[in-house]
Formats: C-alpha cells, structure tokens, sequence
C-alpha cells in the first residue's frame, strides 16, 4: 500500500514523465542484508535486550549492567571509522567487511554463551560494538558502486534496511521470549534469553554470506 501511494506521488511529481528505475537490484539487496545483520546486534541487544539479559545472568545492579551494554555502543562509535580506515590501508573493503562479519558472530557468541566475569565480558561487549561498527562500510560500498544519478536513493535504502533491524529483531526476540516465558520478564532464565538470541547469530552469519558473495572493491 505504501509502495503504491509512492509509485503515484512520484508519477504526478518530477518524474512524471521519466522512467523509474529499478532501485533495489541483487547488488544492492545484498548490501542491505550485510548492513541490517551487523547493526542488528546494536539496535536490538544493545538497545533493549542486553540489559534484562545481564541482569538475570549476573545479578547485579542495572546500572552496572547498563554502563556495560553501553561498551557496546562505544565500541561501534569507535569502530565504524577505524573500519573505514583499514579499508583504505588494505584498499579493499570487502575483506574488512568479512573480517568483520568473521568476528562478529563470534564475539556475539561469545557475549551470550561464554561463563565469564563482568570485567571480561565488558571487554566482549566492546570488542563485539567494534566489530559490528562495519554495518557502515556498506554505505562505503554503495556509494562507490552505484550511478550519481542513483547514489542518493541507493544510500536511503541501504539505511533503512538497518533502521529495520531494531523493530524486526527485537520484536522477534519478544515473541520467543513471550514463548519461552510464563510469568513475564522476572520468570525467564538465561537459557529463554539464549535461545532468543539464536537469531540474531543467524543475522550475523547472514552478513558473513553477504560479505563473501560479495565482487571484490
């Protein structure tokens, strides 16, 4: 529905009488997917899930818990340009982005399954903010590849599949921990939390495929 009352908009605008070109090719899916699987990890843990998570897992106070789930952010604040600049050093993005996307799932794995203390899993949560900082080379990607004409639009969507990553995977993460539960949040052990997690390690592998199919830049 949406879709269409843009298609019309853009009919009766400027490009009334031009052609409207296909702007979400393989290419450029397989971008979006790269993107919307590392910065997943960002919007959906580190943004809502991380801190009932530790909570339960450590027993501490959420303050505590919530200065470490914000290494995650500092950690892709940090990483998303030092990423930038190891492409450039390696003058190839898409090996920075499989090593990111190499790291990435392991880290998370790391972070949701490892028995470790909170000063050790502080260091995890900001190693996995560094690595999942490359969700921005996909911006990078775009704009090298894609026709000025297009560029614009191309960067658009390439954002909007990641702003998608919030919504979709905590909302998923919601439902599995609603079936895995009984009596709300205060009910649900490390292991519901676990399992609700699974998905965003898929996510992760996802960005990895992504990463490897893609041409060499």
């Amino acid at each position: 529905m949406l879709a269409n009352i843009v298609e019309k908009w853009c009919l009766r605008g400027w490009y009334k009488n031009q052609k409207i070109p296909d702007l979400c090719g393989g290419a450029e899916q397989l971008r979006c997917l790269y993107g919307f699987g590392l910065f997943a990890v960002i919007t959906s843990f580190g943004g809502l899930w991380g801190i009932p998570f530790f909570y339960e897992r450590f027993s501490v106070g959420r303050e505590a818990v919530a200065d470490m789930v914000a290494l995650i952010f500092i950690g892709a604040a940090i990483g998303a340009p030092l990423q930038g600049w190891l492409a450039c050093v390696a003058e190839s993005m898409r090996k920075v982005m499989v090593v990111c996307a190499i790291a990435s799932p392991v880290l998370f794995s790391l972070l949701i399954f490892c028995p470790c203390s909170m000063m050790v899993m502080a260091v995890i949560c900001f190693m996995a903010g560094v690595s999942s900082g490359g969700y921005m080379l996909a911006f990078s990607v775009v704009k090298s590849i894609s026709p000025p004409e297009r560029v614009g639009i191309l960067l658009a969507i390439t954002n909007g599949s990641m702003l998608l990553a919030g919504p979709v995977m905590q909302l998923l993460i919601g439902f599995i921990l609603e079936g895995t539960g009984r009596d709300g949040l205060s009910a649900l052990s490390v292991q519901d939390y676990q399992l609700a997690f699974v998905p965003l390690l898929l996510c992760q592998l996802m960005a990895l495929v992504v990463a490897i199919c893609l041409k060499k830049q």
